[in-house]
């Protein structure tokens, strides 16, 4: 939600950044003009919505996230998705087998990383959560249980393991 990534594309705050307003309607309204400017150069996919939290301040990637806080991070997340891929296509009624209702307007969301990300000091394939299941289920899977339950289409994976266990192979 930084950018569309695309030469002469508009620059915003980094998440970080756009997260300590606790503003929904102006990540709604970042995340619009992100999906407008990412059609029109022609891409259908939008690497966003970013769900991680981030619990862990030495971990080297914390400017990618919106906050530390579950409801934050899944508040803005839906915020960034309506602005995607139009508020018409999010909400419980929406899964990933419905169609955009204008795909040639809006892209569809990939969010990342999944899951736990965040929630060490360091950023490399080797490093391992130590994080309980507690912990994963009532605070990092949470954002991702709104993703998804509001019309979210794609994950992007993480590096990490939680609990000596990589989260893709």
């Amino acid at each position: 939600t930084h950018a569309g990534g695309i030469q002469g594309s508009t620059i915003f705050p980094m998440p970080v950044a756009l997260g300590q307003s606790w503003n929904t309607s102006l990540m709604e309204a970042v995340g619009s003009q992100i999906g407008v400017q990412a059609r029109a150069s022609g891409c259908s996919q939008a690497m966003s919505p970013l769900l991680q939290v981030a619990t862990d301040p030495r971990w080297g990637r914390l400017a990618e996230n919106v906050g530390e806080d579950w409801h934050l991070v899944s508040e803005f997340g839906l915020a960034s998705m309506r602005g995607i891929m139009g508020a018409e296509n999010v909400g419980p009624q929406h899964n990933a087998s419905t169609y955009l209702s204008d795909p040639e307007l809006h892209p569809w969301c990939q969010a990342k990383h999944y899951a736990g990300y965040g929630s060490f000091p360091r950023d490399s394939f080797t490093s391992s959560a130590q994080t309980g299941e507690a912990s994963l289920m009532e605070i990092y899977l949470r954002p991702w249980l709104a993703f998804a339950s509001n019309g979210g289409r794609g994950v992007m994976a993480s590096h990490n393991m939680l609990q000596s266990e990589p989260m893709h192979a």
